[in-house]
């Protein structure tokens, strides 16, 4: 599948070859749902670091969310 700039889009749940976007610290991004997929309103990564590489925190500037009456993962256990 391509997208409408004719760049080829691996196929749904795959990574592709090579990162889409490297984070500041240095955290390998590859999209494997997004928009491409038909996606509207959320994405699935992988995320890869590199032998000695740490991850480092960071606070988004938002993050759309719905509250749900019911349903989810269940109670928590822990």
């Amino acid at each position: 599948m391509s997208d409408s700039n004719g760049n080829l889009v691996p196929p749904l749940g795959h990574p592709g070859p090579t990162s889409d976007v490297t984070t500041s610290d240095g955290s390998e991004i590859r999209l494997l749902v997004d928009a491409r997929h038909g996606a509207t309103k959320s994405s699935l990564v992988e995320v890869t670091l590199g032998p000695g590489q740490v991850a480092r925190t960071v606070r988004h500037r938002s993050v759309e969310a719905v509250p749900v009456e019911q349903g989810g993962l269940g109670e928590a256990t822990v």
